[in-house]
């Protein structure tokens, strides 16, 4: 995987008591966090794409973030 350059594309969410972030990345990379004590904390990174970044949505009634690159990607946002 290439370093990161820049954020493509962002969105977040609260789930719960949590304020979470997802950033796709120009490498096609999505990272997911969420925000404590004013930081972020990064709880992982899964290449979606390649080499393209890609559009993320997040739909809070079922807790899903649409992750659209070469492929629609769906991942369910948990506590």
């Amino acid at each position: 995987m290439r370093n990161q350059v820049f954020n493509f594309c962002i969105d977040q969410a609260l789930v719960g008591d949590k304020q979470y972030f997802f950033s796709a990345t120009q490498e096609g990379v999505v990272w997911i966090g969420f925000v404590e004590n004013d930081r972020l904390v990064i709880l992982g990174k899964r290449e979606v794409s390649t080499r393209i970044g890609a559009a993320l949505a997040y739909e809070p009634a079922s807790r899903l973030l649409a992750v659209a690159g070469d492929n629609i990607h769906l991942f369910e946002v948990t506590q």
